[in-house]
Protein backbone atom coordinates (compact mmCIF):
# COMPACT_ATOMS: atom_id res chain seq x y z
CA UNK A 1 0.00 0.00 0.00
CA UNK A 2 1.04 3.46 -0.62
CA UNK A 3 -0.32 7.02 0.87
CA UNK A 4 -1.66 9.50 -1.08
CA UNK A 5 -2.17 13.49 -0.51
CA UNK A 6 -5.50 13.63 -2.90
CA UNK A 7 -6.60 17.39 -3.26
CA UNK A 8 -10.34 17.35 -4.74
CA UNK A 9 -12.15 20.73 -6.00
CA UNK A 10 -15.78 20.60 -5.35
CA UNK A 11 -18.62 22.73 -7.63
CA UNK A 12 -19.68 24.22 -4.62
CA UNK A 13 -18.97 27.74 -3.61
CA UNK A 14 -20.42 27.72 -0.37
CA UNK A 15 -19.56 25.81 3.15
CA UNK A 16 -21.80 22.70 3.82
CA UNK A 17 -24.77 23.40 5.61
CA UNK A 18 -23.43 21.16 8.35
CA UNK A 19 -19.72 21.78 8.34
CA UNK A 20 -18.89 19.09 11.47
CA UNK A 21 -20.16 16.09 9.57
CA UNK A 22 -18.79 17.28 6.25
CA UNK A 23 -15.11 17.41 8.75
CA UNK A 24 -16.59 14.58 11.16
CA UNK A 25 -16.58 12.37 7.44
CA UNK A 26 -13.13 13.67 6.61
CA UNK A 27 -11.73 12.48 10.52
CA UNK A 28 -10.40 9.52 9.35
CA UNK A 29 -8.61 10.91 6.08
CA UNK A 30 -6.66 13.52 8.08
CA UNK A 31 -8.82 15.69 6.23
CA UNK A 32 -9.10 19.63 5.55
CA UNK A 33 -11.54 22.03 3.98
CA UNK A 34 -10.77 25.18 2.00
CA UNK A 35 -11.44 27.26 -0.77
CA UNK A 36 -9.91 27.32 -4.38
CA UNK A 37 -8.01 29.77 -5.86
CA UNK A 38 -11.44 29.93 -8.26
CA UNK A 39 -13.91 30.32 -4.77
CA UNK A 40 -14.87 26.31 -4.94
CA UNK A 41 -14.66 24.05 -1.67
CA UNK A 42 -12.37 22.00 -1.54
CA UNK A 43 -10.59 19.11 1.03
CA UNK A 44 -7.42 17.83 0.94
CA UNK A 45 -7.04 13.89 2.24
CA UNK A 46 -4.19 11.27 2.88
CA UNK A 47 -5.47 8.31 1.86
CA UNK A 48 -3.51 4.50 1.56
CA UNK A 49 -4.62 2.55 -1.97
CA UNK A 50 -3.00 0.02 -3.63
CA UNK A 51 -2.41 2.04 -7.20
CA UNK A 52 -2.85 5.73 -8.21
CA UNK A 53 -6.31 5.20 -9.86
CA UNK A 54 -7.64 3.96 -6.39
CA UNK A 55 -6.35 6.38 -4.53
CA UNK A 56 -8.42 9.19 -7.49
CA UNK A 57 -11.38 7.24 -7.45
CA UNK A 58 -11.71 6.86 -3.29
CA UNK A 59 -10.69 10.28 -2.68
CA UNK A 60 -13.42 11.77 -4.85
CA UNK A 61 -16.17 9.97 -3.75
CA UNK A 62 -15.04 10.32 -0.51
CA UNK A 63 -14.94 14.11 -0.55
CA UNK A 64 -18.06 14.52 -3.13
CA UNK A 65 -20.30 13.07 -0.40
CA UNK A 66 -18.58 15.09 2.49
CA UNK A 67 -18.79 17.92 1.03
CA UNK A 68 -22.19 17.32 -0.77
CA UNK A 69 -21.34 18.44 -4.66
CA UNK A 70 -19.49 16.60 -7.52
CA UNK A 71 -16.05 17.05 -8.11
CA UNK A 72 -14.52 19.42 -10.48
CA UNK A 73 -10.89 18.96 -10.30
CA UNK A 74 -8.68 16.82 -8.44
CA UNK A 75 -4.85 16.27 -7.57
CA UNK A 76 -3.69 13.20 -6.65
CA UNK A 77 0.33 11.92 -5.68
CA UNK A 78 2.11 9.89 -3.42
CA UNK A 79 2.58 11.45 -0.05
CA UNK A 80 6.31 11.24 -0.03
CA UNK A 81 6.27 12.86 -2.98
CA UNK A 82 4.43 15.62 -2.15
CA UNK A 83 6.35 16.60 1.37
CA UNK A 84 9.53 16.66 -0.76
CA UNK A 85 8.07 19.11 -3.51
CA UNK A 86 6.98 21.18 -0.16
CA UNK A 87 10.55 20.89 1.17
CA UNK A 88 9.54 18.55 4.36
CA UNK A 89 11.95 15.59 5.50
CA UNK A 90 10.99 12.16 5.27
CA UNK A 91 9.50 10.78 8.25
CA UNK A 92 11.56 7.85 9.51
CA UNK A 93 9.90 4.63 11.05
CA UNK A 94 9.35 4.96 14.40
CA UNK A 95 9.02 1.88 17.04
CA UNK A 96 7.33 1.67 20.35
CA UNK A 97 9.89 0.34 22.72
CA UNK A 98 7.54 -3.17 23.01
CA UNK A 99 8.48 -3.34 18.87
CA UNK A 100 12.39 -2.37 19.18
CA UNK A 101 12.72 -4.70 21.95
CA UNK A 102 10.58 -7.81 19.87
CA UNK A 103 12.64 -6.93 16.85
CA UNK A 104 16.13 -7.24 19.01
CA UNK A 105 14.88 -10.06 20.89
CA UNK A 106 15.43 -8.66 24.37
CA UNK A 107 13.22 -7.35 27.17
CA UNK A 108 11.13 -3.93 27.45
CA UNK A 109 13.03 -3.16 30.22
CA UNK A 110 16.41 -3.86 28.61
CA UNK A 111 15.48 -0.96 25.82
CA UNK A 112 14.53 1.39 28.81
CA UNK A 113 17.78 1.26 30.42
CA UNK A 114 19.59 1.42 26.77
CA UNK A 115 17.55 4.53 26.46
CA UNK A 116 18.17 6.12 29.86
CA UNK A 117 22.54 5.38 28.92
CA UNK A 118 22.12 7.02 25.69
CA UNK A 119 22.63 3.72 23.96
CA UNK A 120 19.95 4.03 21.88
CA UNK A 121 18.22 7.63 20.71
CA UNK A 122 15.10 8.25 21.90
CA UNK A 123 11.71 10.61 21.57
CA UNK A 124 9.47 11.02 24.34
CA UNK A 125 5.75 10.98 22.65
CA UNK A 126 3.16 11.74 25.64
CA UNK A 127 4.24 9.29 28.38
CA UNK A 128 6.36 6.90 26.04
CA UNK A 129 9.48 6.47 23.84
CA UNK A 130 9.80 5.92 20.10
CA UNK A 131 12.71 4.70 18.52
CA UNK A 132 13.58 5.43 14.89
CA UNK A 133 13.58 2.02 13.18
CA UNK A 134 16.93 1.95 11.83
CA UNK A 135 18.75 2.52 15.57
CA UNK A 136 17.63 -1.06 16.74
CA UNK A 137 18.56 -3.02 13.33
CA UNK A 138 20.80 -5.61 14.49
CA UNK A 139 20.88 -9.57 15.65
CA UNK A 140 18.63 -10.70 17.90
CA UNK A 141 19.82 -10.09 21.90
CA UNK A 142 22.39 -7.64 20.97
Amino acid sequence: MTSYTATVETAARRTPADLDAAIDALEAYHGAIGTSVLGRLEATITLDAETLRQATQTAVAVVADALGSPAVAVNVAPTADVDRAQGRPPIPELLSVADAAERLGVTRQAILQRIDSGAIAATKVGKAYVVRAADVTGSKGA
